[in-house]
């Protein structure tokens, strides 16, 4: 009997689903071609899509980034917007943020962070394990407290503001304040733009605070920011000078003690007018005439005055240097006083001598960031 488990069986596999790419795929031919088709289409699809996107970038104000030397980085829209992110150092006075405007601008500045005006003020408290009472304070500034001293609130760049506020100020592109310069320019500049004595300084300078819109641009020129503190120009050196000398010595501070007071601002160096030995040497001794002396001897030896220089903040132990000063009397040379730190010795002579105008700006410490949003003049 045959056995049928013996017999040879072929099985035959035929595939019905994608016949067609099987058939494709072993053609050589046929191969390459359906490459080069599906190559094109998605060239195509890219291009299509690329299209698309350029077409779409005025109507969605797509921005372009750009920034300039001081690091104000600038984004701008096809619709005459611009907004600047600007980081300023508070420590800076009338700082350059390179940022252009044209007359007719309109501007929205906001700012955010804190400041503090004393950093050695800050470092002393931190030594001895107390906390200052002198605040941190935003761009609007800080308030008049206990430890308010009468400079900051008689002498700021702006009196009408508060002290630490954000200030602004357009400096024209031919008068921007540079270091470079020489001593007789850098001086014209400060008195025209700097502690805002300048009879025009109430329209250049722009209170700014933590928020101002739809400020008017009067003029082309560069943006220059600045907190709200004194600035030690030879005009407010006077002036405060003058204010400590008539509080000690009261309403009776008549012209010739004013006229003195400036004389003793203009003593030469004190490498030319000290005695290191506390000798009466007259080759090393100030001298000054008649009413300038009149004025250092009354004031020698009053203990009021020096404490009240002490405790407005003026140093009058560490200028000059040497201990001991000698001032004769120019048109009487036999009337001399040899006093230790004379109380009107302070650090405004050192600050003047220097041309030290910012010194007051220097111990800030802070960052604020600066948003500025600019409408250009549609009408130039």
């Amino acid at each position: 009997m045959e056995n049928n488990h013996d017999k040879e069986r072929t099985v035959v596999v035929e595939i019905d689903s994608h016949a067609q790419f099987i058939r494709i795929l072993s053609d050589p031919k046929m191969t390459w071609r359906a490459i080069f088709f599906l190559s094109f289409m998605l060239a195509a699809i890219f291009l299509l899509i690329s299209i698309v996107i350029l077409s779409l970038k005025e109507p969605f104000n797509i921005q372009n980034f750009t920034m300039n030397d001081y690091g104000a980085v600038t984004t701008s829209t096809q619709d005459d917007t611009e907004t600047t992110y600007w980081l300023f150092n508070s420590a800076e006075l009338w700082a350059n943020s390179g940022i252009s405007v044209e007359k007719g601008d309109r501007l929205t500045i906001r700012t955010s962070g804190r400041n503090h005006g004393a950093i050695h003020h800050l470092s002393e408290a931190s030594l001895e394990n107390r906390r200052y009472g002198y605040q941190w304070s935003d761009g609007n500034g800080r308030e008049q407290g206990p430890e308010w001293n009468d400079e900051r609130m008689y002498f700021p760049i702006s009196r009408t503001n508060a002290e630490g506020m954000i200030l602004m100020q357009v400096f024209p592109p031919d008068e921007i304040y540079d270091p470079t310069q020489s001593p007789e320019r850098q001086k014209q500049l400060r008195e025209k733009y700097f502690d805002g004595s300048n009879p025009a300084s109430d329209e250049r300078i722009y209170a700014i605070g933590k928020e101002r819109t739809e400020i008017l641009i009067h003029q082309p020129g560069i943006l220059h920011f600045s907190i709200n503190d004194v600035v030690l120009t030879d005009a407010n050196i006077e002036r405060l000078y003058k204010r400590h000398i008539k509080t000690m010595i009261g309403e009776g501070l008549n012209a010739s003690d004013t006229t003195a007071a400036w004389k003793i601002l203009n003593i030469p160096k004190p490498a030319t007018i000290v005695s290191s030995t506390g000798s009466d040497t007259i080759n090393n001794a100030c001298k000054v005439d008649d009413d300038a002396f009149r004025l250092l001897k009354t004031t020698a030896h009053i203990e009021g005055l020096r404490k009240f220089m002490t405790s407005g903040g003026l140093k009058i132990d560490a200028y000059p240097d040497p201990e001991y000063v000698t001032f004769i009397n120019r048109d009487h040379p036999t009337d001399t006083i040899h006093v230790k730190a004379h109380p009107l010795f302070n650090e405004l002579l050192y600050y003047r001598h220097h041309q030290y105008y910012d010194a007051w700006f220097v111990d800030n410490i802070g960052s604020m960031l600066l948003v500025i949003e600019r409408k250009k003049n549609d009408n130039k």
